[in-house]
Formats: structure tokens, C-alpha cells, sequence
């Protein structure tokens, strides 16, 4: 039985990695344009303002219970984010520039465009290639939340979409009726790999589909 429920999940494993590399090389003409034409407006608005940063970002955060550098699109002003990395007690115990965002002083002109479409996200393709994240998946939580010790940030890889996400971007509105980590780690568990794939494709579109509403903020 227990020989049995490995072998389950390795099968699941493999599919949803197989699942990640094809939606990344399918949608590959999608996303690539668009981070390169976002990188670009990056390093124009910094040549413009002469406020140069890195144009990528990274943060720590946990994935099947690991820590790893989480990848976004630079959104902020280098001023502002230096400034953060300085002064700001959350930064100082949580590490993240989530605080920071909701500051619309900090944000480059391309920053806001990024914001309201999710698309400093898009860093995050690069942490699926090299198989730190899913597609879909818990959501990536701060080493700091005590969250991050919860069974299904141990057993899975940190997600692109997830049921919290998902509802959160789409103003708690969302087509599949769920709502945490904790239900996707039982259907996860309980259902076949068929079964679970279709449900994974349900969130990534799920997920698609509230990133174009725009209602970042």
C-alpha cells in the first residue's frame, strides 16, 4: 500500500512537471515577448530618470518545504527600493517588497502597467524552468509566515496560480468553488494523475483569465 502511494506520486510528480514544460514552451511566444518588451522599458526608463537597478528582483520563499529565490520583474524606482531595503522594518523581518508596491510612488511608469496586470510575475518562468515552482501549486509563502510549515508547502512545489491567488485576483470571485492550500493538497492526494491534471489546467486557466481583468493594485 505505501509502495503503491509512492509510486502514485511519483506519477503525479512527472505529469505535472511534463505538464509545466509544455504549457512553458506552448506559451513560450506569449510570455517571452513580453518580458523582453517590459526588460527593455525597464532599462529606457532607467536610462531616462538615471535611477539604474537590476531589472530582475528576487526573494526568498519556500517550495516542498526548501527555500528558494523566488524571480520578479523589477516594478520599482532603485531609489525607493533601496530606500525599503534601509528603513523598512517588514523588510528587515519578512523580506519581501510587497509592502513597498502598495506605495504608487515607488513604481516605475512600466512598474504600474506591471502591477496591474501581475506581470513582474512573469520572473517567475524562470524558477518553473528550472523546477523550484509549478504552474500551479501552493502559493510561494515567506520563510518568516509560519504558514510556510504547512503540509502542503512540504509536499509540493510552490505554485504560478493556486485557489487563494486566483480568487484574491479575481475580487474573491473565482469558477472553481475552492479557496485554500489545504484543498488542493487533498485533491492532490485523492484523486488520479488524469484527474488531477484536469484540474491543474482548470486553475492555470482560472488564473490566465484574472491576470488579463488587470485589477492588480
Amino acid at each position: 500500500m505505501i509502495k503503491s502511494k509512492a509510486v502514485q506520486c511519483a506519477t503525479k510528480c512527472f505529469a505535472k512537471r511534463a505538464m509545466d514544460i509544455l504549457i512553458l514552451f506552448c506559451f513560450a511566444p506569449i510570455w517571452v515577448p513580453v518580458s523582453l518588451v517590459i526588460l527593455l522599458g525597464v532599462v529606457i526608463e532607467q536610462l531616462i530618470s538615471g535611477d539604474f537597478g537590476p531589472p530582475i528582483i528576487s526573494e526568498i520563499r519556500i517550495s516542498k518545504g526548501r527555500k528558494f529565490r523566488l524571480f520578479k520583474l523589477n516594478m520599482y524606482k532603485e531609489s525607493a527600493r533601496k530606500k525599503y531595503i534601509l528603513e523598512s522594518e517588514r523588510y528587515a523581518t519578512m523580506g519581501t517588497y510587497a509592502f513597498l508596491g502598495q506605495d504608487t510612488n515607488s513604481l516605475r511608469l512600466v512598474g504600474r502597467v506591471m502591477k496591474k496586470y501581475y506581470l513582474d510575475e512573469l520572473g517567475q518562468m524562470i524558477n518553473i524552468l528550472l523546477g523550484q515552482m509549478s504552474f500551479v501549486g501552493p502559493r510561494p509563502r515567506l520563510e518568516a509566515e509560519k504558514v510556510s510549515m504547512n503540509p502542503p508547502r512540504q509536499l509540493l512545489k510552490s505554485g504560478y496560480f493556486c485557489f487563494a491567488a486566483n480568487q484574491w485576483k479575481n475580487e474573491e470571485h473565482s469558477d472553481l468553488g475552492f479557496h485554500s492550500d489545504e484543498e488542493y493538497l487533498e485533491i492532490y492526494l485523492n484523486s488520479s494523475t488524469s484527474e488531477l491534471l484536469k484540474i491543474d489546467l482548470s486553475i492555470f486557466l482560472d488564473g490566465v483569465k484574472a491576470v488579463i481583468k488587470g485589477k492588480g493594485k
